[in-house]
């Protein structure tokens, strides 16, 4: 069968090549779904679970994003799903919002919500996000440290279904005592920080 295209006038064959094109798109756009262009099958199956409430699925939904592991990256997209994971009690979607205030990334850098991050982490499965891997990195103030401390105890207060590792919620204390140990080089840095500098 003869290509009419290609035996035609120039403005016939103009027209035929942008016909052929246009039919390239048609089809491509029939083969794959239009609204999850650039997204892994894994990673639609994973999008679902963690839409659905999966807290490890939305932990790693997160990463996907913030890697570009079967999807675009997008570090606004991560951040959402790891503030998502942490607001159900993963210590590990907890721990990586916290790197992600902690570098900048998808959200304004803050050293101070970085560590309340970490802190309630840490607070949540003793075995990850351990503050003293981050404190020396970081090298804050003992203000800054203090205030984190109390916005990690506050905001584990207000999740009351948290518990830690142990099935223990020693955040709901109300002698205002929560005390956590960390190695920090040599030293070892006791918390709540018994500052007698006014920080705020």
């Amino acid at each position: 069968m003869p290509d009419l295209c290609s035996s035609a006038t120039r403005s016939i064959a103009s027209h035929c090549k942008r016909m052929k094109f246009l039919l390239t798109i048609v089809i491509l756009l029939f083969i794959f779904d239009v609204g999850s262009f650039g997204q892994s099958k894994s990673f639609k199956l994973l999008l679902e679970k963690a839409k659905q409430g999966d807290v490890d699925a939305q932990n790693e939904v997160g990463i996907a994003y913030s890697e570009a592991d079967g999807v675009r990256p997008n570090q606004r997209k991560a951040v959402y799903w790891f503030r998502k994971s942490a607001e159900s009690g993963y210590a590990i979607g907890t721990c990586n919002l916290a790197l992600h205030y902690l570098q900048g990334w998808g959200v304004r850098k803050d050293k101070t919500l970085a560590l309340k991050y970490i802190f309630a982490a840490h607070a949540l499965d003793g075995l990850k996000c351990h503050p003293s891997d981050y404190i020396e990195y970081m090298k804050p103030t003992e203000c800054q440290m203090k205030i984190a401390w109390e916005a990690a105890v506050i905001w584990l207060r207000a999740h009351p279904d948290f518990d830690n590792n142990f099935d223990e919620k020693p955040w709901m204390k109300d002698d205002g005592e929560y005390p956590v140990t960390f190695r920090e080089g040599s030293s070892v840095t006791q918390f709540p920080i018994k500052s007698k500098k006014k920080c705020r």
